[in-house]
């Protein structure tokens, strides 16, 4: 019933676009991925020296 190859061709038809859309914008995701990091850090950072005051 299900035409396999054509359902493999669909779904790397879609996947290589999209595959090209990361590689052209893996800076801009770069970018956000350490600023992400960067508020993270921060956070548990201020979180450990507030539980260190508080004690």
């Amino acid at each position: 019933m299900i035409n396999y190859p054509k359902v493999i061709d669909s779904l790397v038809g879609m996947a290589a676009p999209m595959l090209g859309l990361i590689t052209s914008m893996q800076e801009q995701f770069e970018y956000w991925l350490r600023v992400g990091s960067l508020i993270v850090g921060i956070a548990v950072g201020l979180v450990s020296l507030y539980r260190v005051i508080k004690k």
